[in-house]
């Protein structure tokens, strides 16, 4: 009977969701009237999985929000040694770190839904500043610019309002509190990408049917988030935190993680249209109403409760609470002040053996290729920009050097394979501190990988340009359009994404090509193979 009461009120339940919970967004905290009667038969009496008071007593919580000075220290501490000078949306920076200008580059540059460029959104900015700090604080607000460059190159998030289409600019103290909630993870878990946005969506309004959302799974957080009080605002940031973990590990929608409740999906159709809905078998396991909801709030509501009312879960489901202790807090635990302050970590259990194989790692030819593929789509940008590029640039060595510590890091990780969890952890071991390779030995490596880079690179766009039928008939500049679908994924990133790139860059070999006096110019013949081939080796140096 009890059973039956606890379904026909969790159908209830998910009836009446707004269009927040159908997205993965923390709704209002007011539980529903429906709920009443559901606080007689159920020991899960909270619609959230932590009171502001268990919040504001949780252990190893920081109080005082992040101060200037120690985001500039933090900032000087963790940035390369050599610099480079770079022109960004206008900008023209001197001798600035490698580290900054990218951090500038992405708080800067707007992207649509396919993450390119979008021309409509983008702007060009005029200043006399020389380095990032003074640029973000002369664009951003002195406060808040800070702030933002300090959260996106130490947490990977990034709150631009100028990178995100319907957002707006955040305030300094809005700033203070979304920090505080980056640090209730442990170091080093963060970032889990290089660039992941966390936004202030356009103050005055909201997604259609998302009445009563302070937040959504893409980290978007709304009017209503500032209405909240500083601790739910804290918790609502972890909660949509703990989404964003999920979709990189893969962890919500896992057998392992639905088992551990029996979760399960039906569709039925609701006005002609098919509709998921989510049941779990062991209600009791879940330590939420909003985690009732579906397994993927049941994640990110777990997740809250491990970091802010540890108890709960281990109580609940201790299954539930080791399997997020190890793929998502790497070890480090909330049950006590000793246990956070001094945590047994998973990663440096690991730390010395995975050196050691990078230590004595000789890499093979096809290795080195492999690395080099992660610096090509940054040339393709260089390359239809300037028409040129030399593989002996700065900025090129340093992309091949982080890329053949992240290739002997990658080697190194496959020690982890032994372990019950190990599909989930890679997010998490991509900032286990290693110290890099040897300089002389990655000097020679860099060597060996710039030639392979050249001579492959030359080869794919010879052969891309040849087979591509309208480039070598010596067609108008809009028939360049579709030259990037003769260059295929092995390139090292999805050619459609820098379509306009490619374009422009087979614009300007015909123009090169059409610009020599040849023979075959004069009869405006169709372009010979050795035509292109002599470009692209002028092209690529």
């Amino acid at each position: 009977m009890l059973m039956t009461k606890l379904t026909a009120i969790f159908v209830l339940i998910i009836s009446i969701q707004t269009f927040a919970q159908d997205k993965g967004c923390l709704g209002r905290m007011e539980p529903y009237p429906e709920l009443k009667n559901l606080a007689e038969i159920s020991k899960h009496l909270d619609w959230h999985a932590a009171s502001d008071a268990e919040i504001k007593g949780a252990h190893c919580l920081r109080k005082n929000p992040i101060t200037e000075a120690e985001m500039n220290d933090w900032l000087s501490a963790n940035q390369s040694s050599q610099n480079i000078s770079k022109k960004i949306n206008g900008i023209q920076f001197e001798n600035e770190s490698i580290e900054n200008l990218k951090s500038f580059e992405y708080l800067t540059t707007a992207l649509d839904f396919f993450g390119k460029v979008d021309p409509a959104l983008q702007k060009q900015f005029t200043s006399s500043c020389k380095k990032v700090d003074c640029a973000v604080k002369e664009i951003f607000g002195k406060a808040e610019g800070l702030q933002l460059l300090y959260m996106q190159r130490k947490f990977g998030m990034n709150g631009s309002h100028l990178a995100k289409k319907s957002t707006s600019s955040w305030k300094k103290e809005e700033l203070d509190v979304v920090l505080l909630s980056l640090t209730d993870f442990p170091e080093g878990v963060l970032p889990f990408e290089a660039n992941r946005p966390l936004v202030h969506f356009e103050r005055g309004y909201m997604l259609r049917g998302g009445d009563g959302v302070i937040a959504d799974a893409t980290i978007e957080l709304f009017d209503l988030w500032n209405e909240q009080t500083p601790e739910k605002k804290r918790y609502t940031v972890t909660h949509e935190m703990g989404h964003a973990l999920a979709g990189v590990t893969n962890l919500d929608d896992n057998k392992k993680w639905m088992d551990l409740s029996g979760w399960s999906q039906s569709t039925k159709i609701v006005d002609g249209k098919p509709q998921k809905e989510s049941h779990a078998k062991d209600m009791h396991s879940i330590i939420s109403k909003y985690g009732e909801t579906n397994q993927a709030e049941d994640f990110a509501e777990s997740v809250a409760a491990y970091r802010y009312h540890p108890k709960r879960l281990l109580e609940a489901n201790p299954k539930k609470y080791n399997l997020i202790k190890e793929a998502i807090f790497d070890n480090v635990e909330y049950t006590s002040e000793e246990a956070c302050n001094n945590p047994k970590r998973l990663s440096s259990t690991y730390q010395e053996t995975i050196q050691k194989v990078i230590n004595e790692w000789t890499p093979t030819p096809d290795q080195l290729n492999l690395a080099s593929k992660k610096c090509n789509e940054s040339i393709i940008v260089k390359l239809s920009a300037d028409g040129a590029v030399n593989l002996k640039d700065r900025e090129i060595q340093n992309c091949y050097e982080k890329a053949i510590n992240q290739q002997a890091k990658e080697l190194g990780m496959k020690l982890i394979d032994n372990l019950p969890n190990k599909e989930f952890l890679a997010p998490m071991f991509r900032n286990i501190k290693l110290a890099p390779i040897q300089s002389d030995k990655l000097n020679k490596m860099v060597k060996m990988t710039q030639d392979i880079h050249r001579k492959n690179l030359k080869t794919e766009f010879n052969n891309a340009l040849k087979k591509d039928y309208n480039f070598p008939k010596n067609e108008p500049n809009e028939k360049f359009q579709y030259v990037y679908q003769s260059f295929d994924k092995s390139i090292g990133f999805e050619p459609f994404s820098r379509k306009e790139d490619f374009s422009k860059i087979a614009d300007k070999l015909a123009k090169k090509i059409n610009e020599t006096n040849s023979l075959r110019r004069k009869l405006h013949l169709d372009f010979s193979e050795s035509e292109i081939s002599e470009q692209v080796d002028l092209m690529i140096r």
